[in-house]
C-alpha cells in the first residue's frame, strides 16, 4: 500500500512535467486540418477543429481564413481550380495569417497561445525581395495603455537594415516593461498595413523583468499550402504584480510588416497569489515527510 502511494506520487509528478502546452492543456484545443465545406464550397486544407476553449474564464479571438482566392500572393502553385476564401482575409495571403489568440490565467501564471502561419524567427523570405519578413514580438497593453509589456520573441534590431539580415533563429524568452516609444515596425520597407507596431529591441529598449516560458514550433499541419505554427507563452504573474483581478489586457501579435494585425482584448479572472517563503518551505517539508513515511512503511 505504501509502495503504491509512493509510486502514485512519482507518476503524478512526472505527468505534471510532461505537459503539451497551454493550447491543449489550458484551452483544450487540439489543432486539426482536413477537407470540409465552407460557405457551400469544398476546401481541402482548412482547420476542422473547434476554436472554442474548454476553460470558462478564457478569452480568445479567431481570425481564421478558409480557402484560397485566385489572386492570393503565393510563391507556390495555386490550387486549380482556386478554393474559396471566407472569414478574415490576411493582407498579402496565408504566410501573414494570425489564426487565433488565446488568453487565460490562474493564481500563478498567465497563459497565451497564438496560432499563425508566420514562421518562428527569423521569419520568412519573400520572393523578389532581399531579406526576411521578420517574426513579430508579442505586445501586451494594460488598462488602455498600449505596449505596457513586450515579450521579445524575435531579436530583430531597428535601423537602416531592418529585416535585411534575418538570420537569427533564436526565439527570445524575455519579458520587458515597455512603452509605445520602444516599439517599431519590423519591416518598414514592406509596410502592408497600419494600426499596430510589431517589434521592439530587447537589448536596447524597455526594462527587463525576467524570463518567461516560450515555445514557437511548427505543428506539422499545413493550411492553404503553408505550415501552421504555434506560439505558446507562460508568464509567471510575479513578473507583472500590477496586473490584478479585473485588469484589462490588449494582447497583440503580427508579422514585422504588420500585414495581419490581430489583437485580443482579455480580462484577468483570478487573484495573484505569491506564497510566503515560510509557506513554500512548509509545503516542501510536508512532501518530503510524506515520501519518507511511505519509504519507511515499505
Amino acid at each position: 500500500m505504501a509502495k503504491g502511494l509512493f509510486r502514485l506520487i512519482v507518476v503524478l509528478a512526472l505527468a505534471g512535467l510532461a505537459t503539451a502546452g497551454p493550447l491543449q492543456d489550458q484551452f483544450g484545443i487540439t489543432l486539426s486540418v482536413g477537407a470540409g465545406t465552407v460557405a457551400g464550397h469544398a476546401v481541402t486544407d482548412t482547420f476542422t477543429n473547434s476554436w472554442t476553449p474548454v476553460s470558462a474564464t478564457a478569452n480568445y479571438v479567431v481570425n481564421d481564413w478558409y480557402g484560397k482566392p485566385a489572386l492570393q500572393w503565393n510563391p507556390y502553385p495555386h490550387h486549380t481550380p482556386p478554393q474559396w476564401g471566407v472569414g478574415t482575409f490576411p493582407n498579402g495571403g496565408e504566410p501573414y495569417d494570425v489564426e487565433a489568440i488565446y488568453f487565460d490565467d490562474d493564481i500563478m501564471n498567465f497563459y497565451i497561445a497564438v496560432v499563425t502561419s508566420i514562421p518562428a524567427p527569423p521569419g520568412f523570405p519573400q520572393p523578389g525581395v532581399a531579406g526576411h519578413i521578420t517574426t513579430g514580438d508579442l505586445a501586451i497593453g494594460l488598462n488602455g495603455t498600449p505596449y505596457t509589456y513586450g515579450v521579445d520573441i524575435n531579436h530583430n534590431d531597428r535601423g537602416p537594415d531592418d529585416g535585411i539580415y534575418g538570420t537569427d533563429t533564436t526565439v527570445g524568452d524575455g519579458l520587458y516593461g515597455t512603452s509605445q516609444a520602444d516599439w517599431y515596425i519590423g519591416n518598414p520597407r514592406w509596410l502592408g498595413g497600419v494600426g499596430l507596431l510589431s517589434n521592439f529591441d530587447g537589448s536596447d529598449s524597455g526594462v527587463y523583468l525576467g524570463d518567461v516560458s516560450i515555445s514557437y514550433a511548427n505543428t506539422g499541419l499545413v493550411e492553404n499550402e503553408y505550415p501552421v505554427f504555434l506560439l505558446e507563452i507562460t508568464i509567471p504573474r510575479a513578473l507583472m504584480p500590477e496586473v490584478g483581478y479585473g485588469s484589462e489586457l490588449a494582447i497583440s501579435y503580427v508579422s514585422g510588416c504588420i500585414n495581419e494585425p490581430t489583437t485580443l482584448n482579455a480580462t484577468v479572472n483570478s487573484m495573484l497569489v505569491i506564497p510566503e517563503p515560510s509557506t513554500v518551505t512548509l509545503l516542501a517539508l510536508g512532501a518530503g515527510m510524506l515520501v519518507s513515511a511511505a519509504r519507511q512503511r515499505a
